[in-house]
């Protein structure tokens, strides 16, 4: 079996990345990151490169790029007080996930891949939550499987799996992730990219904030976990 994970170098992409290979051991696995124009694409890619090396050294790792197609305060290039406003108000995309999915969805169709692994933890849209959006949640991605499958002209059926949120009857916490990165599977701090206001590159690569919603998830996590 075949298996295409959306690995953007993220906490919880990585970690759906890792639970994937468990669950479907013996199976060939390909990440794939895209590249949509966010701040941070060059940080997240490098993360997504490295857990792909990892555990997947001898398989295929792709990058896409589809830059210029979002505006939104994970794209625009904006400095000072205006770009800490528009992340603080939430960092929603329209349509991201629908292109980013379809893509892989895509690949998979070239491949001959039946699964698809996106790293959401939503089970439904929280409504007042400025950081929970419907297509990152359970229902849009069997909407996305749906699509798929009426769409193509191949007899294969596909499957898209938020191996996170499916079967669960609570949300997985950003705590949890953590845990299980760090304690369970000996991932260390620096392993993961999230961040949504990097601070500006000194060296190759920006460094991550320590004030947006992410890092202060992650900071808080770590302090528990030691």
């Amino acid at each position: 079996m075949k298996i295409i994970t959306e690995l953007s170098g993220g906490a919880d992409s990585a970690l759906a990345f890792i639970e994937a290979q468990k669950k479907y051991a013996g199976a060939e696995f390909y990440s794939l990151f895209v590249d949509y124009g966010q701040r941070c694409a060059k940080e997240e890619e490098h993360a997504s490169k490295f857990l792909h090396s990892r555990y997947q050294s001898l398989s295929t790792w792709k990058k896409v790029e589809v830059r210029g197609l979002f505006e939104s305060a994970l794209t625009q290039e904006k400095s000072g007080v205006d770009k800490v406003i528009d992340v603080l108000a939430g960092v929603y995309t329209p349509v991201r996930n629908i292109v980013l999915t379809g893509i892989a969805l895509s690949w998979a169709d070239a491949i001959g891949a039946e699964r698809v692994i996106t790293g959401s933890k939503g089970l439904v849209k929280v409504e007042g939550d400025p950081y929970s959006y419907k297509d990152s949640t359970v229902t849009f991605y069997k909407f996305m499987e749906a699509v798929i499958n009426y769409a193509t002209e191949s007899s294969r059926k596909y499957i898209v799996e938020a191996i996170l949120a499916e079967s669960r009857l609570s949300k997985l916490s950003k705590l949890d992730v953590y845990l299980k990165l760090w304690g369970e599977y000996g991932l260390d701090f620096q392993d993961t990219f999230s961040c949504f206001l990097p601070l500006a590159r000194n060296t190759m690569f920006a460094i991550e904030c320590g004030v947006c919603k992410n890092c202060v998830e992650k900071l808080n996590a770590f302090n528990q976990y030691k």
